[in-house]
């Protein structure tokens, strides 16, 4: 709210002064005579005596002796500052009287500056809305060096404009001078972002100069908004009962709003319980249950196929988001245009189907060269026979060439598995691999309460197998899918997959040279050796400490990249790297160290930390390399 600082001035007439006139000799009147002054001067003196007598005589009409009277000295300086003190408050009171009052500067009045917002406060989300701002000056003081600045709601977008912007800005406008008594308004259109049920608010600020004053005054105004519905509307379909393990499918309907949005999305909020196994169209590379509609002018369909993993649970909900962004750069969060849920009811099954790699059942990240240990659990919960069992894993990965970055030439399966491999598109593969009772016997049947657990190995490549910069893509996905009869009908339960983001291949290792210098001192030519052939890298930090009395040789650095810094109060070395190109495979630091003789030393450095970040998968590298040890 502007602040109400309120001046005001009265202008008061000059006074009028009117000349007495003198009258002339001759005219007529009477002159008094000088005589008549002495006797009258006479008698005046006579009548002070007898009052200076009243007042001082004694009480029996005696005048008292003038010699029996005291006199004291009085200070001057109290007085003084009295009355230097009165004289500055009446000057005071008599300036600020003449500024306010009587000076024309006072008559401008803040209060007479008007501004103000009109348009609609309740919006329909990716709808386009028209908003007028109005400024007047209802006084007689000119506003010199006037000029507007607003600051929109975070999902306004200003599409149009009355009066040109001050150039280079997207929220002010050059007023100029803004005459007494006078007015404009600037009308604005625009689309209005955000999610139902959201306040928002303009903000607006008129700064000006009045032609009497020397400073800038602000006048400021509020309009909020309230997002009350949206153009973006959809529906979604699915059976209301669905089984644990089983595949659930589920159509989405999104409706053509009145008028074009772009940047939306679809969006499935993650459960810990819940994976899509397919789509139609697919979801986007890098979200796993997103998809994005680049344009809705007209109805879109989309088709979910997913799997509830059986938790124990008798009732499941999902839900869905039509979401989107005030622009195609997708910064920020997206707004949400509409939600709906879906609740499911658990139908109880025979088998419970649980799938981990390396250890983890949740999704994680790998290097390549890494083997992916995975362990498919499968135990019969249920009160009859399982039988005919069936087992199929899934794994897609990046490919290139039509070859996949796993190393399935390697795969370690004790049973022996029948594999399949599936090209998806250019940068896509999915290998299959399945095994029944003719490849595990204890497939034929599982009773009440029995557990079969199948283990097997599959290596992702490395950059001695394969050149990792053809592959594109750099994450992985495994899934399980268990069939069986349980007397009645056949049945298929499905484990939910695993996302496995593949970083690049840093590596480090540490070396050390003794030798001896000229004074005969034992020296550690020191070299780290980072490895890298995968992703490009960023922010790389090596560093570790010293042991013992050491002297840093400044001289012999060699440094193939970034910098490196040496404390000498904590004596760290540590080694910054900024950028690191996929087209450098390896990078060589290398520093000297003089030691002083310490018998009791056993360490040269500390463990060497290294971190670093993948630019690529946008996930953080940390590596621990070995400590340098002392020969004994």
């Amino acid at each position: 709210m502007p602040i109400d600082n309120k001046q005001t001035s009265e202008e008061n007439p000059e006074p009028q002064f009117y000349k007495k006139e003198l009258p002339n000799k001759g005219s007529g009147h009477s002159v008094v005579k000088k005589r008549g002054k002495q006797s009258g001067a006479k008698k005046h003196e006579e009548k002070i005596t007898k009052e200076l007598e009243s007042i001082y005589a004694n009480e029996d009409g005696s005048l008292p002796d003038m010699g029996d009277f005291e006199f004291k000295k009085r200070g001057r300086l109290g007085p003084a500052l009295a009355a230097l003190l009165f004289s500055c408050v009446f000057l005071g009171a008599v300036v600020w009287v003449g500024l306010f009052f009587f000076n024309p500067r006072g008559q401008f009045s803040e209060k007479d500056v008007t501004l103000s917002v009109s348009g609609d406060n309740q919006v329909v989300a990716g709808e386009e809305v028209t908003y007028r701002f109005r400024f007047r000056n209802n006084q007689s003081v000119p506003l010199e060096k006037a000029f507007l600045e607003v600051r929109f709601p975070a999902g306004f977008v200003l599409t149009e404009t009355s009066r040109a912007l001050v150039p280079g800005s997207q929220d002010k406008w050059d007023l100029g001078t803004i005459l007494p008594q006078d007015g404009d308004y600037i009308d604005i259109r625009g689309r209005m972002y955000g999610s139902i049920s959201e306040k928002q608010s303009f903000r607006l600020f008129l700064n000006y100069q009045p032609a009497n004053f020397s400073s800038l005054f602000q006048n400021a105004a509020n309009f909020n908004i309230e997002v009350v519905d949206s153009l973006a509307k959809f529906s979604v379909s699915a059976p209301p009962e669905i089984t644990g393990g089983g595949e659930v499918e589920m159509i989405v309907d999104i409706e053509k709003p009145e008028q074009d949005l772009t940047n939306l999305a679809l969006v499935v909020e993650p459960h810990e319980s819940f994976s899509v196994k397919s789509s139609e169209p697919t979801k986007d590379v890098d979200q796993d249950q997103q998809w994005s509609l680049a344009s809705l002018n007209e109805a879109q369909q989309i088709i979910i196929k997913g799997v509830f993993q059986d938790n124990g649970q008798t009732e499941e909900q999902l839900v869905f988001k039509l979401v989107g962004w005030k622009d195609e750069k997708h910064e920020g969060e997206p707004f949400v245009y509409a939600v709906q849920t879906l609740v499911f009811k658990m139908i109880k099954t025979d088998l419970a189907v649980s799938l981990a790699v390396n250890g983890s059942t949740k999704d994680f990240s790998a290097v390549p060269g890494e083997v992916l240990n995975s362990s498919l659990v499968i135990k019969n919960i249920g009160q009859t026979m399982a039988k005919d069992i069936g087992i199929r894993m899934v794994f897609e990965a990046p490919a290139a060439s039509e070859k996949s970055l796993l190393d399935w030439a390697s795969l370690t399966d004790p049973f022996q598995g029948d594999i399949k491999g599936e090209q998806l598109n250019d940068s896509w593969r999915r290998g299959t691999i399945s095994w029944d009772k003719g490849e595990i016997k204890k497939l034929a049947s599982l009773a009440p309460g029995e557990e079969f657990t199948l283990d097997l190995g599959l290596p992702i490549k490395d950059s001695g197998d394969v050149d990792l910069t053809k592959f594109s893509g750099y994450y992985l996905t495994v899934l399980s899918e268990v069939s069986y009869h349980n007397g009645q009908e056949t049945k298929i339960l499905l484990a939910s997959p695993l996302k496995i983001t593949v970083n690049s291949d840093l590596s480090f290792e540490a070396r050390d040279k003794e030798s001896k210098d000229q004074q005969n001192q034992e020296t550690h030519t020191v070299t780290w050796l980072l490895a890298n052939s995968f992703h490009e890298l960023s922010n790389i930090i090596v560093e570790a400490e010293l042991y013992g009395s050491v002297v840093w040789q400044e001289k012999d650095l060699v440094v193939p990249a970034g910098k490196v810094e040496y404390d000498s109060a904590k004596k760290i070395v540590r080694w910054k790297i900024d950028q690191w190109p996929v087209s450098i495979d390896v990078l060589a630091l290398q520093f000297v160290i003089g030691l002083t003789e310490n018998p009791s030393q056993t360490n040269l450095t500390s463990k060497v930390k290294i971190q670093a970040q993948d630019t690529i998968t946008g996930e953080t590298i940390v590596l621990a390399g070995k400590e340098i040890l002392l020969s004994p």
